[in-house]
């Protein structure tokens, strides 16, 4: 970036002269650092050499449109760039716009120090000849010098003006008649010449100007080829804008909404993806000011919630940054996001009212971005909320299908609860790991009235389950007792209750973090798990990694083991319901572990092959 002092050097430095005694056949120097300015305008101001042919189209656009403005009913021929190496080594760029006297290059030359300081403090050149000075400028990025023949519709002789990138300039009156309009001739460097090549004219013109009003023709030794084209985003042929959403996203979208900002001179349209996306992930939107291209990554004119959308825009009110590549965030474009963001809104909202099948198939796709809209938008909330999914005990179910079975939702925090939660209990019970579940749930009873949410802890469950009383209590304190001191070598417990899940023959209670420690403790003054909950706080006490298994006597298998006599078998059997117990909790298998999985499977088949014989 330039100093202050260079800034203010730039900006007062008197580059007027006496133009009526001394302006024919003269050599000047440029009375501010040049190569400073093409050294602010390579690094500080364009991200690339190559928006230099960006800036010469602009002027060119810019002179055609001030001349139909003189003159009313005059039509353009266009703008034709001849690359480097189809009439010899240099480039041409012609316009038949309104051309240049000698005060308005002068002009432009005094003001591109300053002008200079205001872009780069990102600030929008005013006027025409405010811009024009630093546009052209910038072709020596790819140039050794400029070459300007140019003849004004004010009348005056044609002028020829020469600046170079040793720092001089000259300006010299043509003898020659010209056409009104302008000529700008390049003379590329060496390391630059790929830059002016027909193919890269061409890859460049269309990708910056496809969309111009003016028409663009490009030299090819024969024919021309004109590269411009009506811009297919603002075509009301639901056909052609299907076709061209398909060659921009490169699937065809979900759907594609057109939007109409006349405020600010807006239009364009948003393409629905049809796949989905993180919604972290900052989409990239095209802009176009005035139908030349701004910027393909624009961040600036969407809210972060349409990340489901990619915007195709071009504006005529919208303020370019001082490189012309992205938008300042000014009034202008607020305005134009928030006429964005309610174009959005109503067509979910009209969505739901007509096609309500098509916003099921919307929210299938894009529920994860979706949940964050539902907890902050008003509008959008109560027409999504009950078709985004969340995992539960009994698979993925929309919060409208579990509201389905009761209006009452138990929903934990943590995957690991989950894990043991749902093996412990039959109850629907919500996963809330995910980004957004938690705060979507606490949102529910305000979206949805009527309904309930609980967060609920493995303690909540655990109360519910029942000690064995009864004739059977005898037989599962055995039990325990056995199971205990085989499960002794792997630092774990046991204990014998009744679940509501009577398929799960165990499962295992874990409890890793300090919240939970907690309120096991509170739970311990209930005496009802004293005896689980106080084996775990002594052992962790002596610092004993450990864990207890839970042996469901309401299942048929754990009621069968009790009544073996065999140790061998009853050890084996007993380790590997441990094993289950770890394998349903989520929790992956130490090396130890797996070496007795396969330990005590092999044992077991040998002793019922030998039992078989």
């Amino acid at each position: 970036m330039l100093s202050g002092d260079f800034n203010a050097g730039m900006h007062q430095l008197p580059l007027r002269w006496d133009w009526t005694h001394r302006w024919k056949d003269t050599v000047e120097n440029f009375k501010v650092d040049l190569s400073g300015i093409v050294e602010l305008l390579s690094t500080a101001i364009y991200s690339t050499p190559s928006v230099y042919l960006r800036e010469l189209i602009q002027n060119a656009v810019d002179a055609v449109t001030a001349r139909q403005q003189q003159e009313p009913g005059w039509v353009s021929a266009g703008i034709r760039i001849t690359p480097a190496g189809v009439q010899g080594p240099t480039m041409t760029i012609r316009d038949d716009g309104v051309g240049l006297t000698v005060e308005e290059i002068n002009e432009f030359l005094a003001t591109v120090g300053s002008s200079t300081k205001r872009d780069a403090l990102g600030m929008r050149s005013a006027g025409m000849i405010g811009r024009f000075g630093i546009g052209l400028l910038s072709a020596l990025m790819v140039s050794q010098q400029i070459i300007v023949h140019t003849r004004s519709v004010k009348g005056g002789p044609p002028i020829e003006w020469i600046g170079r990138g040793d720092g001089t300039w000259s300006i010299t009156e043509l003898t020659t008649d010209l056409p009104f309009g302008t000529t700008v001739i390049l003379e590329p460097h060496a390391d630059n010449d790929h830059l002016v090549s027909t193919e890269s004219v061409n890859r460049l013109a269309r990708h910056y100007a496809r969309y111009l009003p003016v028409p663009i023709h490009i030299a090819t030794g024969g024919a021309d080829v004109t590269i411009t084209e009506p811009p297919a985003f603002a075509s009301t042929d639901p056909m052609v804008l299907e076709a061209h959403g398909t060659e921009v996203l490169g699937t065809t979208p979900f759907d594609v909404v057109p939007i109409n900002v006349p405020l600010t001179g807006t239009r364009g349209v948003a393409y629905i993806l049809p796949y989905p996306v993180p919604p972290q992930a900052h989409a990239a939107h095209t802009i176009y000011c005035s139908s030349m291209l701004v910027s393909q990554h624009c961040r600036v004119i969407a809210p972060d919630w349409a990340f489901f959308a990619r915007i195709e825009i071009d504006s005529t009110g919208l303020n370019p940054t001082a490189s012309r590549e992205d938008l300042i965030d000014d009034e202008v474009a607020s305005i134009t996001r928030d006429a964005i963001s309610q174009t959005l809104r109503d067509w979910i909202t009209t969505m739901a009212t007509n096609d309500p099948m098509r916003l099921q198939a919307f929210v299938a796709i894009h529920y994860l971005g979706l949940k964050s809209l539902a907890i902050h938008d008003e509008t959008i909330a109560p027409v999504i909320v009950g078709l985004l999914p969340m995992e539960t005990s009994r698979g993925m179910r929309s919060i409208q299908e579990i509201l389905e079975h009761s209006s009452h939702i138990a929903y934990v925090p943590t995957t690991d609860q989950f894990r043991q939660i749902n093996a412990l209990t039959h109850r629907t019970i919500v996963n809330a790991t995910y980004t957004w579940d938690s705060q979507l749930l606490q949102r529910l009873p305000e979206l949805m009235p009527g309904t309930t949410v609980q967060e609920i802890s493995v303690n909540d469950v655990l109360e519910a389950l029942d000690p064995v009383s009864g004739p059977d209590s005898v037989r599962a304190d055995d039990l325990a007792n056995r199971a205990n001191q085989v499960l002794a070598e792997w630092d774990a417990r046991s204990s014998v209750r009744l679940a509501s899940n009577p398929d799960m023959p165990s499962f295992l209670l874990t409890d890793p973090d300090m919240l939970r420690r907690s309120e096991r403790r509170k739970a311990q003054g209930s005496g009802r798990w004293s005896d689980i909950l106080g084996a775990l706080e002594q052992t962790e006490t002596h610092g004993t990694p450990t864990a207890v298994t839970l042996l469901n006597w309401a299942n048929p298998l754990v009621r069968q083991i009790s009544e073996i006599s065999d140790q061998v078998v009853f050890a084996r059997s007993i380790r590997l319901l441990h094993l289950q117990a770890i394998l349903v909790s989520g929790r992956p298998l130490t090396s130890e572990e797996s070496r007795g999985l396969t330990d005590t499977l092999t044992d077991l088949m040998i002793l019922g092959i030998t039992e078989q014989r």
